[in-house]
């Protein structure tokens, strides 16, 4: 509302999709007071060998201006932090605290807090999504060494491996901050602090990456993530039956069948809760298939669980695109209805109504019972025939006004659905 100074109060509306809607990132200041002056170098040492043993991973405690606060170990790096850290542009929403440095090689930055400014930062080992074979040719022998050394993996867990991080430099920010409250704080208090909050993050952090990563079936997850979001049942159970084949084959154990299948589902909720943001629905299904991969024994039994979990995915998001009376199929047909003479493609409609392509395409397909281009190629051609009959405009005209470019195609999609030409339908 605005007052304007006149007898009439002058009201503002505005609207604004949610789904555009985002928080603003908080930006944290550096603090005034360096994390070594709080804890001391030596309690820090200990931290960082407690947490890197703990989660049997290479983790570095820094400064707030990226420099080392413990002695250096023996490990060769491949970036510079004083040169600058080059954001990983992984394509992933929500994953900011990967950096990237030569050949490829990733490492993590998570800022550690106290009294919500950046005291330091805990930066996590080396590790590779992919080896850059060119960057290797340029190495000399000690380093191509350190660099085939470097673990790979999967881009799907860089989220849980965000998360995990995360969860630690807050336990590091608690500890910090006792430690300001009780000016000072012993080592042996810092230990024990560290050890208990490690316990309920018991996560071993290094079972997310592996020197064998690459034996890790990437493919066929990302085959049975793009099979629940077309909400394709049929090839959904197919990539199912091929990753227990592909187990099967390698006659990998039971603890590993279980662990393959839950790292997958893991990762699948995951994404699919950043696409679709209904929290309660995909954590409660992972939650449900924790608890059942525990009697999951053999390779078919995994096959049978995954194949269970994409359906329980799929009538998630069938239930999410199509909830309230006015679902979101109905309602992209009647902007369709409106508007088919301009740009209704499939790009064009899913960032009109805020959803991904591939979801959009599978559900108006099964809710249409055919194609969105058979779909706007039909109503196109109903109006087409009803300007061939009611006016005198020429059929090149009637081209454009129904949303045609190309003459030529115009008739050919006409020809296909009437069995005849314009021309021909309009002579009759």
């Amino acid at each position: 509302m605005i007052n304007t100074g006149e007898e009439d109060l002058v009201f503002l509306i505005t609207y604004t999709p949610s789904k555009q809607i985002k928080e603003a990132p908080k930006e944290h200041a550096r603090s005034s007071r360096s994390i070594q002056e709080i804890l001391g170098r030596d309690t820090l040492e200990k931290i960082e060998r407690e947490v890197s043993e703990t989660l049997k991973l290479e983790l570095a405690i820094l400064d707030s201006s990226y420099g080392r606060v413990t002695k250096h170990g023996g490990e060769v790096v491949f970036w510079n932090e004083e040169a600058g850290l080059k954001r990983f542009n992984s394509g992933l929403a929500g994953l900011d605290k990967a950096f990237e440095g030569s050949g490829g090689v990733i490492t993590m930055i998570i800022p550690i807090l106290f009294e919500e400014e950046i005291a330091g930062y805990l930066r996590c080992g080396q590790f590779l999504i992919n080896r850059d074979v060119g960057f290797e040719e340029t190495l000399g022998p000690e380093l191509f060494r350190a660099y085939r050394e470097i673990p790979l993996l999967p881009k799907s867990r860089l989220y849980a491996l965000q998360e995990s991080l995360e969860s630690v430099a807050d336990l590091v920010s608690d500890i910090i901050e006792a430690g300001a409250r009780e000016k000072g704080i012993s080592e042996r208090s810092a230990r024990t602090r560290l050890t208990e909050g490690l316990k309920s993050r018991s996560k071993n952090i290094w079972e997310l990456i592996s020197d064998e990563g690459q034996d890790y079936p990437v493919h066929l997850e990302e085959k049975l993530e793009a099979a629940i979001s077309r909400l394709d049942r049929a090839a959904s159970k197919l990539a199912a039956a091929e990753i227990a084949e592909l187990l099967r084959r390698r006659s990998v154990p039971d603890r590993e069948v279980r662990e393959t299948a839950g790292e997958m589902m893991m990762g699948i909720s995951r994404k699919l809760y950043l696409e679709t943001s209904d929290r309660d629905n995909f954590f409660a299904v992972r939650y449900k298939y924790r608890a059942k991969l525990k009697s999951c024994s053999g390779c078919g039994s995994a096959e049978g669980l995954l194949s269970e979990f994409a359906e329980d995915c799929i009538s998630i998001l069938e239930s999410k695109l199509l909830r309230g009376k006015a679902g979101l199929v109905e309602r992209i047909n009647r902007y369709i209805g409106m508007s088919f003479s301009q740009d209704v493609s499939l790009g064009v409609l899913a960032e009109t109504f805020y959803v991904s392509p591939n979801y959009l395409s599978a559900i108006f397909n099964e809710r249409n019972g055919m194609s969105l281009k058979d779909y706007v190629n039909r109503l196109r051609i109903d109006r087409a025939k009803e300007l061939l009959r009611d006016t005198d405009l020429k059929v090149s005209e009637i081209s454009r006004k129904v949303g045609y470019s190309q003459l030529s195609y115009f008739g050919s999609v006409f020809r296909k659905l009437e069995g005849c030409t314009p021309k021909e339908y309009r002579n009759r």
